[in-house]
């Protein structure tokens, strides 16, 4: 009989966590996208001028960037490094959101994606980002063409970041 602490910060029993975490997280956002639409993994970067600030006052002021967006509800995951080429790891907090965006992403079949003539989600972002400098994106795809690429799997998606999330 294996028994598990379910402490994310355990060498055995993190994977349980991030398998039982990741199911529940699942089971609410397939719920609740039948009120909003489909989730979308987007990605919400902290400015460095606030890298100096409280867990609690980062997530605050990321969810209101994430709202001012146009985000409403979803699963937000912190990761606090990042790692550049040189196999450096870095502070740099940003956040993983399984989320949905009012009135859903239509911008992932624009040909002008990156305009500002329309009401779409990356150009309202960009008006944001000169106001409050976060750095907000629908994740690209894996397959390495660099488009806002739809997710195939809540379950997995959560489970990937949860895999290597920051954790106190």
């Amino acid at each position: 009989v294996f028994y598990s602490c379910h402490k994310p910060s355990c060498p055995k029993c993190f994977r349980s966590w991030m398998s039982r975490e990741s199911k529940i997280a699942e089971a609410r956002l397939l719920e609740a996208e039948k009120f909003f639409g489909k989730a979308e993994h987007i990605i919400a970067s902290v400015p460095i001028e606030r890298y100096g600030l409280s867990f609690e006052s980062i997530r605050a002021l990321t969810v209101k960037a994430l709202r001012s967006r146009g985000v409403i509800g979803g699963c937000l995951i912190f990761h606090g490094f990042r790692y550049n080429q040189r196999q450096f790891w870095y502070w740099s907090p940003h956040f993983h959101v399984l989320g949905f965006i009012e009135g859903g992403y239509k911008c992932r079949s624009c040909v002008k994606k990156f305009c500002s003539e329309c009401h779409g989600f990356e150009a309202h972002t960009r008006e944001c980002f000169r106001r409050d400098g976060f750095i907000v994106k629908v994740a690209v795809d894996n397959k390495g063409r660099g488009v806002a690429g739809e997710r195939w799997s809540v379950f997995a998606t959560i489970k990937y970041q949860l895999s290597h999330s920051s954790i106190r």
